[in-house]
């Protein structure tokens, strides 16, 4: 079974699969692009989404008869790739490899769970890149049209204090019959 947890950067998706992996004790698989983006910095940015794409698959097929909760997913990877075609960062053919390969391994290796978490404000955010806190909303309002436009169920976490957040997702998930 595969939990993923999605949504924009920077708004608490690593503690929340920290610490869900931690008291449910369920196998996490981590952010794939944290590695991608800190070993191949210099890639154009369509090789670090392909990239993205194999690591994140990679690790999931490592855990594919476990039950996990993956920081990110496929979808993550799509939002993304879109958002860098809007901004001219990725060309249309290159935007349409990625929106297709992601569409298809999602669909082959589909998300039992999605949990969205939408941004809150923060004091201390920390701009990488292009990815600054306009970027954050702008990404945040693509996922939620990518969510409905392909008809994904999912749970929004409307809690806004991190430990909250934990506890409307153990919620969640037990309410849907995870006991880990």
């Amino acid at each position: 079974m595969k939990i993923a947890v999605i949504g924009s950067h920077q708004v608490g998706k690593t503690l929340l699969v920290n610490e869900l992996s931690r008291r449910m004790k369920i196998k996490k698989i981590d952010e794939v692009s944290c590695y991608v983006w800190g070993y191949f910095y210099n890639l154009p940015y369509f090789e670090k989404e392909l990239l993205m794409i194999l690591e994140q698959l990679r690790r999931e097929m490592d855990h594919a008869n476990e039950t996990v909760i993956t920081d990110r997913s496929m979808h993550d990877i799509a939002v993304y790739s879109y958002y860098l075609y809007r901004k001219k960062l990725l060309t249309k053919h290159e935007a349409s490899i990625l929106l297709t390969l992601t569409a298809d391994l999602a669909s082959k290796y589909p998300y039992d769970f999605l949990i969205y978490v939408p941004p809150v404000k923060i004091r201390n955010f920390r701009k990488f890149g292009i990815f600054d806190e306009r970027a954050r909303i702008e990404i945040h309002k693509l996922f939620l049209k990518y969510l409905k436009a392909n008809r994904l169920k999912f749970k929004i976490i409307r809690a806004k204090e991190p430990e909250a957040r934990v506890r409307e997702c153990i919620s969640y998930l037990r309410s849907e019959g995870i006991y880990c």
